[in-house]
């Protein structure tokens, strides 16, 4: 049945509205239309829909599909609020079954944002992040042989699995050509010598083939500055960069991004 947001009952009962729902219950509404009646007391109460009810009459509707539970005592109406909130919080996703689904629906070409599935931003990326750690926990992999040659050589290129791995020399755009095979990069995590010998950071440490400390400031300059125009010639337009670098030289990583 239809009911006017306005003529609700309003009485000093708990109402429920997690931080950044309405957010997403509003992309969602307008997205899909209104599917989830609210549950209401014969009287006009809001048993259950609050959050559904305030979006509503943001989107300025005057009227509202709810459900009437005439069945219900008042205390029985005050405990199954409680009951309709805290059983949602006990809910856990299928790491598994999520992604596959979200990749079926990604699949379809449809026109879905997040927000309007429900998650917050970046959310979808946690879960599919979690769902590859575990599937890798389930299968571990055996340490190399550390005792056998070294085999690679610069130049090599590795697949592994969906990976691909270069063993080349920064400075160069042909690694990454080699690497990336047109691809566009949504991100980019480096961590490029400090122009410091190993064995400032651990007594155990071997020096870089470069950039161990050899080098004047203006020469690490120019190797940083290379490196990273190497690196955003690979990256898409809004890609994030993150770059690791010792403090005495943070001046000089900032200065080289810039340009």
């Amino acid at each position: 049945m239809p009911a006017s947001p306005s003529s609700s009952r309003t009485r000093r009962t708990p109402v429920f509205i997690r931080r950044g729902s309405s957010t997403c219950l509003e992309a969602s509404i307008r997205k899909f239309g209104f599917n989830n009646p609210i549950l209401i007391s014969k009287d006009g109460e809001i048993i259950a829909g609050h959050a559904r009810l305030a979006v509503y009459k943001r989107l300025g509707h005057e009227t509202i599909p709810a459900v009437v539970l005439p069945h219900l005592s008042e205390s029985e109406r005050r405990a199954y609020r409680l009951a309709d909130n805290a059983i949602v919080e006990k809910g856990t996703w299928s790491l598994e079954l999520l992604t596959a689904e979200i990749k079926l629906v990604a699949a379809m070409e449809i026109d879905f944002s997040p927000i309007e599935l429900g998650f917050e931003m970046g959310k979808i990326d946690a879960f599919r992040i979690e769902a590859e750690r575990q599937g890798n926990d389930a299968t571990p992999i055996p340490e190399p042989d550390r005792s056998q040659p070294v085999v690679s050589r610069v130049g090599d290129i590795f697949q592994v699995g969906r990976h691909t791995v270069a063993c080349g020399d920064s400075k160069d755009p042909r690694t990454f050509a080699a690497m990336m095979k047109g691809r566009l990069a949504a991100a980019a995590i480096s961590d490029q010598p400090w122009n410091l010998k190993g064995s400032f950071m651990s007594s155990s440490a071997n020096d870089f083939v470069e950039g161990s400390g050899e080098m004047s400031p203006d020469q690490f300059r120019a190797f940083t500055e290379t490196v990273l125009a190497n690196q955003a010639a690979v990256c898409a337009p809004g890609a994030l960069m993150y770059q690791f670098i010792d403090w005495r030289s943070l001046d000089l990583m900032i200065a080289s991004a810039k340009r």
